[in-house]
């Protein structure tokens, strides 16, 4: 018997408890039967977000992000529809949160707003399903692979935090690059009622001998947020922690944010990275100084806290230095003056921080043809208002002002 879409969202969660997280195309298929839907198909994106790539059958069928209709929802967050005779296929954005996971796809014979509504709601479900079951299993991160990652990029990956999160007052949107061989880079974010920490790293070494500086530093900096810790007291008690348990030619350089959501105030500290650039409306303003403190695990003393009020939408795109000086011997930096241009062309183009910050990632490795000498990592900040100015659409990135995440 056909049941009605209400029916089969609450069949799917109610097997969710128990629920084998490698069979769970099959468990969305069972669950969809029931109001008349079929084929369905998981995507999920890979470590470099250039492709979306099947759950079941692992790995059997890759879309380009770039270049199809299911990549096409994955970008935008909205319902990409199909026409397939008297009968329609559905793309649907898996979020979590705003965290994008991949996309889904199944077929329905009727296209009404409702029947659109709820597999949008089911998609919403499967997202919850695959964040909440994602730590018992490694069925997801074999197939968001495309080759083995390196032990260090293992170990990096982790320990970050999902690489989007939103409120109506902030976004942040970060990426570790080269995703399969990263290896003293990363970031970390942490978000409360009235304020958003945010930290990029960049720990001196390569590989595996990076891994432990980077980890040491995340997990201090996490503690000294967690009692409640300003700026400069995270930055002492961290710098204390590395002077002491690494080597002396060690350390690890930062930039260290911390921004007020009521107000839009930002103060930040520069530990030993390229300035931050300020994005406002859809002109680059330029780099924001701030005097360089020493890198973490060298001194103890701020010797800047840099402060800046955002006005709404303003964006900080902070980066480590592999993104505007790696390259190998004999090619060309990617360098300031381009990253810039590409800013800015995001900015006018008007994609949100997560695009904007995928699209920068693949430029720079996309100009050094995949060979670098050196990691990346770039994260942006996006202060949005301090009132409720956006109702976030449901079931989209997208928001009344058509900015997205």
């Amino acid at each position: 018997m056909v049941k009605g879409p209400e029916e089969m969202i609450g069949d799917l969660l109610d097997r969710s408890h128990l629920m084998d997280p490698s069979r769970l195309t099959d468990e969305v298929a069972r669950a969809v039967a029931l109001a008349g839907a079929t084929d369905v198909c998981i995507y999920l994106v890979d470590y470099e977000q250039r492709a979306l790539i099947t759950l079941e059958p692992a790995g059997s069928a890759a879309l380009d992000i770039d270049a199809t209709l299911g990549g096409r929802s994955f970008v935008t967050g909205e319902l990409a529809r199909l026409a397939a005779g008297d009968r329609h296929q559905y793309w649907l954005p898996l979020i979590d949160g705003v965290d994008r996971l991949g996309v889904m796809t199944l077929v329905v014979e009727e296209d009404t707003d409702s029947m659109r509504t709820w597999c949008l709601r089911l998609s919403g479900l499967v997202s919850l399903l695959i964040a909440t079951k994602r730590p018992y299993t490694t069925a997801f991160a074999r197939t968001a692979r495309r080759r083995t990652p390196t032990v260090a990029a293992e170990v990096q990956w982790s320990q970050v935090p999902p690489l989007t999160f939103a409120t109506s007052r902030v976004a942040i949107a970060g990426i570790l690059e080269p995703a399969y061989d990263i290896g003293g880079d990363s970031f970390d974010y942490a978000h409360t009622s009235h304020r958003t920490d945010v930290v990029v790293i960049d720990a001196m070494g390569h590989g595996l001998h990076a891994t432990w500086p980077a980890t040491l530093a995340i997990a201090s900096l996490r503690r000294a947020r967690s009692e409640g810790l300003e700026l400069a007291e995270q930055y002492a008690t961290t710098s204390a922690l590395l002077a002491e348990e690494l080597q002396t030619h060690q350390f690890v350089a930062a930039q260290m944010a911390q921004l007020d959501d009521d107000t839009g105030v930002i103060r930040w500290l520069n530990a030993g990275l390229p300035a931050p650039l300020l994005v406002r409306g859809e002109k680059v303003i330029g780099e924001v100084s701030c005097r360089p403190s020493p890198p973490l695990g060298i001194g103890t003393e701020v010797s800047e806290l840099a402060e800046l009020q955002l006005e709404p939408w303003d964006r900080m795109v902070f980066f480590t230095d592999g993104v505007i000086e790696g390259h190998q011997p004999g090619t060309e930096p990617f360098g300031l003056d381009r990253l810039v241009d590409l800013v800015g062309r995001e900015a006018l183009a008007g994609n949100g921080v997560a695009e904007t910050v995928r699209r920068l990632a693949h430029a720079v490795l996309d100009h050094h043809h995949h060979e670098l000498r050196d990691d990346f990592t770039m994260v942006a900040v996006e202060y949005r208002g301090a009132g409720d100015i956006a109702e976030a659409v449901p079931f989209s990135y997208r928001l009344p002002d058509q900015r997205s995440v």
